[in-house]
């Protein structure tokens, strides 16, 4: 027996990955692939994306832990989790919601009991994308300092390392409690950080991981398509909707076959 399409969508990731908590916002204005999913499944009745723009991996792993093991919203027979796996130099520092540094994230409504400062990647000088600059806003004062010591302590092989083994406990805990799950990868360079015994346990992951054949990320897809925003990084709004129809294919695709 085929089971029943989840009426719920439980999303993690980064700027890649957020947009606005609310069905109808999403349907009115379907810029980023998340609204323009929605709009293919018009059976999902209820939708909580916990993703930040300039998050890691670390605090995408925690958000969706909490929904899942810290809510009732999400029981595995009703819910489909897509997520995005970020860069994995990044370093993300939980903190209270009254903390002064704390990243802003009104605008998309999120429902968590703790906020986060980012770093939106790695500023050290042995590690800098040939084709981004860094992020503004994330990192200001007080909060810049903060993460710049974390990275100099944690170090830059132990980072990527912290956060491949935190995407592989969520992975493993989604499969282990009979979540219908999919990832995807938000550029290359993650590909290229991560270790090897990460990268075979995401080929091991090939049903469940997004491709955009022959490219394996969002960003080198949308590259390819000339698709990408202004900043010359992020997908464009014709990105987006690219993205939604490869997301689509590969559920519909998977759905009967896995489950």
């Amino acid at each position: 027996m085929i089971p029943e399409m989840p009426d719920r969508l439980l999303i993690g990731g980064c700027s890649f990955t957020d947009s606005p908590n609310n069905l109808q916002a999403l349907k009115a204005d379907p810029c980023g692939w998340v609204s323009n999913l929605v709009l293919k499944y018009p059976q999902i009745r209820f939708i909580n994306n916990v993703a930040i723009s300039g998050g890691g991996t670390h605090a995408m792993v925690q958000n969706l832990s909490y929904m899942l093991s810290g809510t009732n919203w999400f029981p595995p027979e009703k819910t489909l989790v897509l997520f995005d796996i970020t860069g994995l130099e990044r370093v993300d520092l939980m903190v209270s919601e009254q903390h002064p540094d704390r990243n802003d994230f009104s605008h998309v409504n999120i429902t968590l009991p703790f906020a986060w400062i980012t770093s939106g990647g790695w500023f050290g000088p042995d590690h800098i994308k040939d084709f981004r600059s860094p992020l503004t806003g994330l990192r200001t004062g007080h909060s810049k300092a903060m993460i710049d010591e974390l990275q100099k302590n944690q170090e830059y092989e132990q980072v990527v390392l912290d956060n491949s083994l935190g995407v592989m406990n969520l992975i493993m805990s989604l499969a282990h409690r009979g979540y219908r799950y999919y990832f995807m990868i938000m550029d290359d360079q993650v590909l290229q950080d991560a270790p090897d015994f990460f990268q075979k346990f995401l080929d091991g992951q090939d049903q469940h991981w997004i491709k955009f054949d022959p490219y394996l990320s969002m960003f080198a897809y949308t590259r390819a398509l000339s698709m990408l925003d202004t900043d010359q990084f992020h997908p464009s709004r014709q990105g987006h909707e690219k993205i939604a129809e490869r997301i689509a294919q590969t559920v519909d695709h998977h759905f009967v076959e896995l489950y």
